[in-house]
């Protein structure tokens, strides 16, 4: 007969596995490391690190990278610059901090706007007797920010039903100044327009190419999360004068408030009496929920990750979709585009470094319009098996990228957020061969620039300009590289947002043995320059500051070109204003007033040009 051990047996050898575990749980993989790992550590790694490059590049799309040699050449010339006129006519002078500043005080108007951000973007500027010209700007939404309404004036009434929108935007193209340093303005203004809202340049070929209508700003960045329109009273449209202009909302972005259970119902969620208390409501009366266009898109798709910067397009989808509406005035045409994005933890032997993600994709483009708040998604990765998952879970969701309007898809670009993570893993993960890895012999790093007197990270910038690969030029996304612990440039990274090229990488590497100066090489070199250090220093003083600016490597053809804007600031009731443009090629540094004369003084004219400008204004 078999005979079993009793239960104190069992318990004996359970406490003793519990005692072994912990007592060893801890030391095996020490002693592993220490006696079989370490005496052949790399031949014993090398298959996980293979795994480790190969899935990382795998995860953040480092694998379709196309990587090629840029050797700088010194050959730019009079001819040569001529020649890339579109690319020097959009080198950006202006800075977003500037620009914003200066924004606040000429075009906010009245204290209750805002213009929280500065968005970069190409429009195609149309003329009658030449092709589309892409110009690139800055687009900022006068926005309604309530809080910055007196005290006494923040009623219900105010709040729920007069300050419902924002109105209007401002463009400024990112290359030109206007008279005193100030900024240009392609739009600005509100209320002098023929069309009743925002007054354009007198330029034909604006008035042709941006579709202004009524810009009324429902949902954006700043709205309060819910207001009530239309009631029987009027709403705050813009300012004219010394008299305001209202309006009342046409639109179908709310929920319909005629029945009384409604009223009570949303008088319970929001805990606002209000609503069944005020006698303004009208059988049109709508509320207009989660106007604010991130909490907005997140109610609807909580899975998906959200770019941090949305930004403004200015499109007319009314005419190619042949609608044509009653009240022509009335029709708008601004919308957000939000990058979003999938994520995931669990991508196997990709390496997460400091997030809390080792998987992403910009899979999603998101659509709201700014006076409906109608929200759609556009499918931009179909590949992407985390958004194969989410279109079955919620079919018809996600609409295919060829269904967005035309007039909106020439204004996708590719991500900021995506393209830092992709920088960030590229400075080591470009290298893949696994014993360069293991020795980290070629890790690279993001450059530095003084900034405002402050040392800060060169952020990626949106260029026009053309590739080695490409037939013409193109809206790119640029980040610049260095060697760890050297200020030299070793590389940069292009991501392109055009048409059928549209979130293609390339990589440019720099031949090893040549020096190519850095961001803080150059800084120096221009600090150090005796005639622009005296001015710097005459600049910084007596209640007035010198900024300079982003430091911009131009890549031309093949070689390089270096911009630098310098930005005259007081210290009292800040009005930004661009002063001096710092022009660097080779070992010529000059600094003028405008970037032309920069250039024809970099690149003298033969004797026959002297009598035209480099670049016609």
């Amino acid at each position: 007969m078999t005979t079993y051990p009793g239960p104190a047996w069992l318990w004996l050898g359970l406490i003793g596995f519990s005692f072994a575990a912990t007592l060893l749980g801890p030391l095996l993989p020490i002693a592993i490391q220490t006696l079989r790992v370490q005496p052949n550590e790399l031949e014993r790694e090398l298959p996980y690190l293979q795994r480790t490059i190969e899935y990382t590049r795998q995860a953040y799309g480092l694998g379709a990278i196309r990587a090629r040699a840029f050797n700088p050449q010194p050959d730019l010339n009079y001819a040569s610059i001529q020649a890339n006129d579109l690319t020097i006519r959009n080198i950006r002078l202006w800075d977003s901090r500037p620009l914003l500043e200066t924004n606040r005080q000429l075009q906010q108007l009245r204290p209750y706007y805002s213009f929280p951000n500065a968005f970069i973007d190409r429009y195609a500027l149309q003329s009658p007797d030449a092709p589309p010209e892409k110009r690139q700007v800055f687009l900022s939404a006068r926005e309604l920010d309530f809080n910055t309404v007196p005290q006494a004036a923040q009623t219900w009434v105010n709040k729920r039903l007069i300050y419902t929108h924002g109105y209007g935007f401002t463009m400024s193209p990112v290359n030109t100044v206007g008279e005193g340093g100030l900024p240009t303005y392609f739009v600005k203004d509100i209320g002098t327009g023929k069309s009743g809202g925002n007054l354009l340049t007198s330029s034909p070929q604006i008035a042709a190419s941006i579709p202004i209508g009524a810009p009324r700003i429902y949902f954006g960045q700043l709205t309060e999360p819910y207001v009530i329109a239309p009631s029987r009273v009027p709403e705050l449209d813009y300012p004219s004068g010394n008299d305001n202009v209202y309006n009342h909302y046409s639109g179908q972005g709310g929920v319909g408030l005629q029945a009384l259970w409604r009223r009570l119902v949303f008088a319970l969620y929001l805990r606002d009496w209000q609503l069944l208390l005020t006698p303004n409501l009208t059988p049109d009366s709508q509320i207009l929920l989660r106007r604010q266009i991130e909490q907005r898109v997140w109610v609807i798709a909580p899975f998906l990750s959200l770019d941090q910067e949305p930004y403004l397009v200015v499109a007319d989808t009314h005419s190619s979709a042949g609608i044509q509406p009653a009240e022509p005035q009335e029709t708008n045409h601004l919308y957000w585009i939000i990058d979003a994005y999938t994520m995931s933890n669990h991508y196997p032997y990709a390496d997460p470094e400091a997030d809390a993600f080792n998987y992403i994709r910009n899979s999603v483009k998101v659509v709201v319009d700014a006076y409906t708040g109608t929200v759609d998604f556009y499918a931009v990765d179909p590949q992407d098996p985390i958004l194969q998952t989410w279109q079955r879970v919620f079919p018809g969701m996600f609409q295919p990228l060829a269904a967005m309007p035309a007039e909106l898809y020439q204004h996708t670009r590719y991500p900021k957020d995506l393209f830092q993570v992709q920088a960030h893993r590229l400075l080591k993960y470009h290298m893949t061969d696994p014993v360069v890895f293991y020795n980290q012999e070629d890790q690279w790093q993001l450059p530095t620039e003084i900034y405002d007197g402050q040392l800060q990270q060169v952020a990626s910038y949106y260029l026009i300009m053309k590739l080695l690969e490409g037939a013409q030029e193109e809206f790119i996304l640029l980040y610049p590289f260095t060697p760890l612990n050297r200020p030299n440039l070793i590389a940069w990274l292009a991501a392109r947002s055009d048409g059928e090229n549209y979130g293609k990488l390339v990589l440019y590497q720099f031949p090893k043995q040549e020096l190519i100066f850095g961001p803080e090489q150059l800084e120096a070199r221009i600090n150090q320059d005796p005639a622009i250090s005296e001015k710097i220093s005459l600049w910084n003083r007596d209640g007035s500051r010198l900024i300079q600016g982003n430091l911009l490597v131009i890549p031309l053809e093949r070689s390089l070109l270096y911009v630098e804007p310098f930005y005259l600031k007081a210290e009292q009731n800040s009005l930004p204003t661009l002063i001096r443009v710092v022009v660097m090629y080779q070992d010529k540094i000059v600094m003028a007033e405008t970037l032309n004369l920069a250039l024809e003084q970099t690149f003298p004219a033969p004797t026959q040009s002297k009598t035209k400008p480099l670049i016609p204004e």
